[in-house]
């Protein structure tokens, strides 16, 4: 067995070495097993610095399923906007993103799913990009708590403004279609 600051590495019956090291509250946990001694003594190194920097999370966090995030933020996020918003969000969430992703543990949401999500999303792209900024708000979120460490959400120009541009009309032609003293 060698202890040092970056932790423990034992020899296990079966011969491969397995980190173990105390977090940030000062539970012992396991880091790992490994093919070598050299694979986990880099493990352990990339741990410590983790751990210095206080970017470390424990690995349960991010078995948290994406339907049980949604679901707390939402209600966080329910005092800071309006009700026709929060309604809007909490539609985008039923249709659009929990029969993808609500199951689905947030440390197995990768880039490529999200991605493979967007691409299907094609055929209505304003409902696609609102839908993208409620998964993109809710991954940087994810990452706020600590249940990932970075955003899986990095679709290139997903929120430019894709709506189709409302017409505009001179003066002239509204008067030929309507009575403009009418109007109170």
């Amino acid at each position: 067995m060698t202890k040092s600051s970056l932790g423990t590495i034992r020899q296990l019956p079966n011969g491969r070495p397995q980190l173990r090291y105390t977090d940030l509250l000062g539970k012992q946990r396991s880091g790992g097993t490994y093919a070598t001694r050299k694979a986990a003594n880099e493990a352990a190194t990339l741990l410590h610095a983790d751990l210095l920097r206080k970017e470390w999370s424990a690995p349960e966090m991010g078995s948290t399923k994406f339907k049980d995030h949604a679901e707390k933020v939402m209600e966080t996020r329910r005092a800071d906007v309006s009700p026709s918003t929060f309604r809007n969000y909490q539609s985008l969430l039923k249709q659009q993103l929990m029969p993808t992703f609500g199951h689905t543990r947030l440390q197995d949401i990768g880039v490529g799913h999200v991605d493979a999500w967007w691409a299907r999303q094609a055929a209505r792209p304003v409902n696609r990009r609102n839908s993208y900024f409620v998964l993109s708000m809710l991954m940087k979120h994810a990452v706020r708590c600590r249940h990932i460490k970075s955003t899986r959400c990095l679709v290139d120009k997903a929120g430019r403004d894709v709506a189709r541009p409302r017409p505009t009309f001179a003066l002239e032609q509204v008067e030929r279609y309507g009575d403009l003293d009418a109007i109170p």
